[in-house]
């Protein structure tokens, strides 16, 4: 389910969610973090730039997500 956010059209809306899901991909399939590692932060400090561009998107992001938990959509994280 994709939500549209203030003057955003649906358009730009797909095209940060994609780059979301991408940079998310990047984060969680990354062979730089040890594997052991539960720290979310070593994840972060790791992958700085993807995880700005993240929280950069907003409310999008934060409307992405929150309709991925909503509806239980399961992805495919690695």
């Amino acid at each position: 389910m994709l939500l549209t956010v203030g003057c955003s059209s649906f358009s730009e809306d797909k095209e940060v969610i994609q780059q979301i899901e991408k940079d998310l991909n990047i984060i969680l399939s990354s062979k730089l973090v040890k594997k052991a590692s539960s720290n979310p932060y070593d994840y972060r400090t790791t992958h700085s730039e993807e995880f700005k561009n993240i929280v950069s998107s907003d409310e999008i992001a934060l409307n992405y997500f929150l309709s991925v938990f909503e509806d239980g959509i399961e992805k495919d994280w690695p």
